[in-house]
């Protein structure tokens, strides 16, 4: 368990009960400024990472284009599957990002839970027929490129389906970056917190 540098306050008046205010006998914590930058920075980046790896699958654009031209050309499935692993890597350094942090809040904490619901919901068996499965331990996504290829090169349209269809892994992880980038990183991330001694 990681030590956070906090510094505090106890120095407080009486407050009209439901003012807001801390009553007596309270501390409030304050999280130090330049660790908190450091954890919104890093959350940022890593919504930078996987926006950009989003992008790869974007509605017209190459891999559509190559798909529409022939779904089983080695052309199209090497780009997939590049694609693919890099959503897969960008994913868990955002995963192993919000691990670490110290000062996410609640709706930080719950950033990824909708893109493992769809890794483990309904869709589990076939996302893991495609090579793609969650660690129970880490929450990372596993990736099997022997599984992907053989999949995709046998079944293009339901490889494209779990990966880019409605409510599936894309729209899932574009919705949280779209989250992350409309409420700004610092959103997910206490400022201060009250205990009582």
């Amino acid at each position: 368990m990681a030590i956070l540098p906090v510094t505090y306050r106890t120095d407080y008046q009486q407050s009209p009960a439901g003012s807001g205010q801390p009553r007596p006998g309270s501390a409030v914590f304050y999280p130090s400024t330049e660790a908190v930058n450091k954890e919104v920075a890093g959350l940022n980046t890593a919504a930078t990472n996987l926006q950009a790896a989003l992008k790869n699958f974007a509605q017209g654009g190459l891999l559509d284009t190559l798909y529409e031209i022939s779904p089983t050309d080695s052309v199209y499935n090497f780009k997939l599957l590049s694609a693919t692993d890099r959503l897969v890597s960008a994913y868990n350094q955002t995963n192993e990002a919000l691990q670490s942090y110290g000062y996410l809040n609640s709706e930080g904490a719950k950033l990824l839970q909708q893109v493992q619901a769809v890794l483990q919901g309904p869709a589990a068996a076939k996302f893991e027929s495609i090579g793609l499965t969650l660690d129970q331990a880490t929450g990372n996504m596993k990736f099997s490129e022997r599984r992907f290829r053989e999949a995709a090169a046998e079944e293009p349209a339901a490889v494209r389906q779990l990966l880019a269809g409605d409510r599936s892994l894309v729209p899932v992880l574009n919705s949280v970056v779209q989250s992350v980038v409309a409420k700004q990183a610092k959103y997910y991330f206490n400022s201060s917190f009250v205990t009582y001694v």
